[in-house]
C-alpha cells in the first residue's frame, strides 16, 4: 500500500517538475498534490474520514504508531527493526516504552509453561535403602498424565563412593 502511494507521489512530483514544493522535507509520506506538507488538522480530518468509513471510533494520529509498535512486538518482530521503523533512538527505549506489552507476554509465556509443566513433570528422584545396608537404590522417574514411568534406576555401593567412609 505504501509502495503504491510512494509511486503515485513520485509520478506527481515528476509531472509538476520545478513546481513541486517539498518545503525542504523530501521524504514526507503524506503531502498535498503539489508536495506541500499536510497540516496536523488536515491530516487528522483525513484520518477521521477513513476511520468513520471503516466503522472505527475516532483516534489520534499517534495511536496508529502505538498500534504498529504493539502489534509488531506481539507478533514477535525483532526489537531492533521495530525501533528503527518507529524512529526511536534505541531499542532499549522501545522496550522501556512498551514494557506493558512485554509484561503481558511474560504472563502469557508463564501460563503456557504452567500448562506444559502440568502435562509433564521430569526428574522426580527417589532414594531408597536396599535390604543390604551397604547400597542405595536411586530411581529417576518421569510423571505424566498417563501415570509414571521409570527413566533410570541405579544401585550405588555406599562404601565405594569417593570421600565417604564406610558406616
Amino acid at each position: 500500500m505504501l509502495k503504491k502511494h510512494k509511486e503515485e507521489q513520485e509520478a506527481q512530483r515528476k509531472a509538476l517538475g520545478p513546481a513541486w514544493n517539498d518545503g525542504g522535507f523530501p521524504n514526507l509520506v503524506f503531502t498535498h498534490p503539489d508536495g506541500n506538507h499536510l497540516s496536523q488538522p488536515t491530516a487528522w480530518k483525513i484520518l477521521h474520514k477513513i476511520l468513520v468509513a471503516a466503522g472505527i471510533d475516532a483516534h489520534r494520529f499517534h495511536d496508529l504508531r502505538h498500534t504498529y509498535v504493539v502489534s509488531s512486538i506481539m507478533a514477535g518482530d525483532d526489537v531492533k527493526t521495530i525501533q528503527q521503523n518507529a524512529g526511536h533512538y534505541s531499542s532499549a527505549f522501545t522496550l522501556d516504552r512498551y514494557a506493558h506489552v512485554t509484561a503481558t507476554m511474560q504472563k502469557e509465556s508463564a501460563n503456557r509453561m504452567e500448562k506444559f509443566g502440568s502435562i509433564i513433570k521430569v526428574g522426580v528422584i527417589t532414594k531408597r535403602k536396599t535390604n543390604d545396608s551397604q547400597t542405595d537404590k536411586v530411581s529417576l522417574t518421569r510423571k505424566h498424565t498417563g501415570g509414571e514411568s521409570l527413566v533410570r534406576e541405579r544401585v550405588y555401593n555406599r562404601t565405594a563412593e569417593i570421600g565417604r567412609r564406610p558406616d
